[in-house]
């Protein structure tokens, strides 16, 4: 019960009171009890959420691993909760050699895999991370947990419509789980398909499933990118990100973003000025974000030092950072390095991405330059020209997020 109080206090944000119940509920009456593995992930959580976070490595390595290494005495998910503890202080290799000590211990724990799957897709290793994913669907063919791994890295792997496909058999399977939704939902986003990618949020979003930030942030995004863009829709789902995370650095981010383009530009600026004051220095998958929010601050230097960070950690993923920099050279006043940019966007995604993506990419590009008045507005014009006039020729995703009957045969 312990534990149970203490998972209650850290999803209202009360760290203070949930560590100690956490605590107690890892002390064991017996060496052989069973670890309470909620109770574990959460004291993790609430570590890295107060600043504890070298505390949390300590703790899970003691669940985990001895002198000789992993325990094989010990249950394998906690191995994975270490290795995550690892990855968050950006001990990354340390991270994979707990993993790869899991795998030879546990060849058939498909958890294992997964989490290796992960930790491969961070380091930029596609297709050694979409292997071990697929080993993990292999052993568990009917979970939608490793379905959902799968999917996800097939996505950040540039293999966005067997992403869309895995995902949709992934809540065929579970079609009450909202974070598999929410994973439907960018990945329907990434292919341009944004009205299905509201539908999707909204599914995420649903009435009695286990909501999360992240699920009303994928909504959100989806609602201001459609068609028709429904900014009110947008800032309330932020609005409800922040209820369930009040440090949600992409939920603060997006909020950003919407009262940008609602023009209130003084209240967008307090949402990025906190995001600065979130984002750690070991996320290297967010120095996008630093930078992005620094373009819109105005603090443009800083903005394109972030961006080159960025394009030096991950130079196969340039996704959207290649147009946010046309997009800072036109805000920045320089025309024809905007020119030079978008076009070396447009070049660079025609080579290495999917159409059905690169539509997705377009999308966003398009929409962001629409919200900014700072530079040469005829110049402005003529680059969202150029920029519709690609678009016009990709193809649209058509497909559906309905999610039959789990029990019927595919």
């Amino acid at each position: 019960m312990l534990g149970g109080g203490g998972a209650a206090h850290f999803a209202k944000g009360a760290y203070g009171k949930a560590e100690p119940d956490l605590r107690a509920a890892l002390v064991l009456n017996h060496p052989d009890e069973p670890i309470d593995l909620l109770a574990l992930v959460t004291l993790r959580n609430t570590l890295q959420r107060t600043k504890q976070a070298e505390e949390a490595v300590e703790l899970l390595r003691a669940h985990a691993t001895d002198e000789a290494g992993v325990r094989p005495n010990r249950d394998p998910q906690a191995v994975v909760y270490y290795s995550e503890a690892l990855q968050y202080v950006g001990r990354v290799e340390e991270a994979k050699d707990v993993l790869d000590q899991a795998a030879r211990l546990w060849p058939e724990q498909a958890s294992i895999h997964s989490a290796l799957a992960w930790l491969e897709s961070a380091m930029g290793r596609h297709d050694a991370a979409l292997r071990a994913a697929q080993t993990a669907v292999d052993q568990a063919p009917r979970s939608a947990d490793r379905l959902y791994v799968l999917g996800s890295i097939q996505r950040t792997a540039k293999e966005s419509l067997k992403a869309v496909e895995t995902l949709t058999r992934a809540v065929r399977l579970e079609p009450e789980a909202a974070w598999i939704w929410a994973e439907l939902s960018i990945a329907l986003a990434y292919v341009g398909a944004w009205d299905l990618a509201v539908e999707a949020g909204v599914e995420a979003t649903a009435p009695g499933r286990q909501v999360t930030a992240y699920c009303e942030e994928m909504l959100a995004w989806a609602y201001r990118y459609r068609d028709e863009p429904d900014l009110p829709a947008a800032l309330a789902a932020y609005e409800r990100a922040l209820e369930l995370d009040a440090n949600s650095a992409g939920a603060h981010s997006g909020k950003g973003d919407t009262l940008y383009a609602l023009g209130r530009i003084e209240q967008a600026h307090a949402c990025y000025e906190r995001v600065l004051e979130l984002l750690t220095s070991n996320d290297l998958d967010r120095l996008s974000t630093k930078a992005w929010c620094l373009y819109r601050l105005g603090r443009f230097p800083e903005a394109l030092d972030f961006y080159q960070q960025y394009l030096a950690v991950k130079p196969d993923q340039p996704g959207f950072v290649l147009f946010d920099l046309g997009l800072l050279a036109w805000a920045e006043g320089d025309d024809e390095a905007a020119r030079l940019a978008y076009g070396n966007a447009l070049a660079q995604t025609e080579e290495v991405e999917a159409r059905e993506r690169r539509r997705g990419l377009l999308d966003v590009a398009i929409r962001d330059l629409e919200c900014d008045r700072r530079g040469n507005l005829d110049t402005r014009e003529q680059l969202l020209s150029k920029l519709r006039g690609e678009r016009r020729h990709l193809p649209k995703y058509e497909g559906t997020t309905a999610a039959p009957d789990p029990s019927t045969p595919e």
